[in-house]
């Protein structure tokens, strides 16, 4: 069996850090996409009061 990458943790800054670059250099359309998952992954998110009942604790920016 196949060793699966993970976000642990440990190694989440070096991922975020390397997820960044990857967004800023792709193409423009990709680039799009890219923004369009993230904030639905962040409105999912918000639905479920991860970012606070107001979501002032959004990385987006204050909700409220």
């Amino acid at each position: 069996m196949a060793k699966k990458n993970v976000v642990t943790s440990r190694n989440l800054s070096t991922v975020m850090d390397r997820l960044k670059v990857y967004a800023l250099e792709t193409k423009d359309e990709s680039r799009q996409a890219f923004c369009d998952d993230l904030n639905r992954f962040l409105d999912d998110l918000s639905d479920q009061d991860a970012f606070g009942t107001e979501g002032q604790c959004d990385p987006r920016g204050d909700q409220r």
